[in-house]
């Protein structure tokens, strides 16, 4: 933003301002009474001077002084802004001033200082030129009666103009410069004041307005600011909410131990019914980034986590419509074994031999169907409560070692890098089947490999648990991999196709997010983030 000083003095002028310029010309009163009395003082410690009527002149000129001052501040508000009167009442305290200094005797006089008393405040009141004008009034008048004065000789008289007169100008020019940079700064200081004012009313209006809960917090961990949106989330007023702990309306937020600049879920009561709030919390910092305190932002998504949870469970029964389709064709082949055994069974031109081995294969297809359906099953059931705290590193521990149990997977080598002591909300039964068929899949990918390797990494990272399973199997193609959370979609010869989709199923119940990238011929990796507790 720029300034113009011409505009400024127009705008931001003492000689326009009311209470400056009174303030001014009381300054100009006072100093007026102060002569009276040092007049008064004067004449009594003179009192040698038998003729009183040599000070006539004197109380004359002061009582003028004195009635015009007063008319002055009788009319003050009709006359402050008019110059040429200010002009006047400033030209004739010189005049006045140089008659005092006169009947007084300059060597002796001590009323020069009245000078530049009256410069200053002309100064302050109309800048360098209204100064520079009355010194230039003052420089002649004082010069005048130094030439009356016979004391005042050669050198001395050229002295005493010459300081006094240099003192005059370089008053009136330094307190007209002052005055307009008092008067510029303050401009700029009203300007600034706007502009403040507009931005907090620009903040209040936006804090008023957005839907999420804000409250600013300080070192104690006590709100010091809730917006409006805060007291309805909450449901309790301002006056419960400033100055509170914030741990007395938020006791699942544990602020000291937070990740900063992280959204989450904490649980919330609200007249005894369970609300889930989505969270943030950041750092308030002040001009020199030192942390002052915190920014606690939330937004109650309990009707939308419902919502999502509602729309999961259709997503699921319409998977289901088309499972059923699918379950139908995959039935087809173990009754249709079934039936062809049992059929030459009953014709009766079966050996012993034969009837074993037609048995035999009549319980490997009802093993089938038994094992289709038990999938079927697990992936149809609605999804467990996650009520179980687990600690991932124990629960991928125990998973590998069940897993390098079988003799055929022994020969798998690679690197195992588990933390363990991380916590998660779950459902540990269920989480165990998803993770056994991530690590499974990985082991039977890579045992055909010359160097076969799984590498397994459970570790934190910021607020998250990471959970990453890579083998360097045969890989995947890019057509392959976005199927395989396809119910049915499978490679494998005697496989269902319901593994990864049910794994898929408990993992998004367990809000993880999961990611695999998979090269053919270099491997495959599942890489899951779960919250932490």
């Amino acid at each position: 933003m720029e300034y113009n000083i011409k505009s400024l003095k127009h705008r931001f002028d003492f000689s326009k301002t009311e209470s400056q310029a009174l303030t001014v010309h009381s300054i100009r009163f006072a100093f007026l009474c102060v002569v009276f009395l040092f007049t008064l003082s004067f004449q009594f410690i003179e009192s040698r001077i038998e003729a009183v009527q040599v000070f006539y002149p004197l109380y004359w000129l002061i009582a003028l002084s004195c009635f015009l001052q007063i008319a002055f501040f009788s009319f003050f508000k009709y006359l402050y802004k008019n110059k040429w009167v200010n002009y006047f009442l400033f030209f004739f305290e010189a005049f006045y001033i140089t008659g005092l200094i006169y009947f007084i005797g300059i060597q002796q006089s001590i009323l020069i200082f009245l000078y530049l008393v009256n410069l200053i405040l002309c100064g302050v009141l109309y800048q360098r030129k209204g100064a520079l004008s009355l010194a230039l009034w003052t420089s002649v008048l004082f010069s005048f009666i130094v030439s009356l004065d016979t004391s005042l000789t050669g050198n001395t008289a050229y002295l005493a103009v010459g300081v006094n007169n240099f003192a005059f100008f370089t008053v009136a020019y330094l307190s007209g410069f002052l005055s307009e940079q008092l008067n510029f700064m303050g401009e700029r200081l009203k300007e600034k004041t706007k502009d403040v004012r507009v931005l907090k009313n620009l903040n209040e209006l936006i804090l008023n307005s957005i839907q999420s809960g804000l409250l600013t917090i300080d070192g104690d961990n006590k709100i010091l600011q809730a917006n409006p949106s805060s007291h309805s989330i909450l449901g309790v007023s301002t006056q419960q909410l400033v100055g509170a702990p914030i741990e007395e309306f938020l006791p699942s937020l544990d602020i000291k131990r937070v990740e900063l600049d992280k959204s989450f879920d904490i649980q919330y009561k609200k007249q005894g019914e369970k609300r889930v709030l989505r969270t943030n919390v950041n750092a308030l910092r002040d001009a020199q980034g030192e942390v002052k305190g915190k920014i606690v932002s939330f937004q109650d998504e309990t009707h939308l986590r419902t919502l999502e949870k509602r729309v999961r469970q259709s997503e699921k029964m319409a998977a289901i419509g088309q499972l059923a389709a699918g379950i139908a064709h995959e039935i087809r082949n173990p009754l249709a074994g079934i039936s062809g055994s049992i059929q030459l069974m009953q014709d009766g031109g079966s050996d012993e031999e034969q009837t074993s081995r037609l048995m035999a294969i009549v319980g490997k297809e009802i093993d089938r169907l038994n094992n289709l359906i038990t999938e079927f099953l697990d992936f149809a059931k609605p999804e467990a409560p996650l009520e179980d705290h687990v600690d991932m590193g124990d629960l991928v521990s125990e998973i590998l070692d069940f897993v390098k149990n079988d003799s055929q997977r022994k020969s798998v080598g690679g690197s195992v890098e588990i933390e363990n002591g991380h916590i998660v909300l779950a459902n540990r039964n269920k989480l165990k089947q998803a993770f056994l068929n991530i690590i499974v899949n990985a082991f039977q990918a890579s045992e055909n490999e010359e160097q076969p390797e799984v590498d397994v990494v459970v570790k934190k990272s910021g607020s998250v648990v990471v959970v990453s399973i890579k083998d360097n199997g045969i890989g995947m193609s890019e057509k392959l991999k976005q199927r395989i959370f396809e119910p049915f979609h499978t490679t494998k010869h005697k496989g269902t196709g319901l593994g990864l989709a049910i794994t898929h199923t408990i993992l998004e119940a367990h809000q993880a997010n999961l990611s695999v990238e998979s090269e053919e011929g270099v491997g495959t990796e599942f890489r899951m983030e779960f919250p932490v507790v």
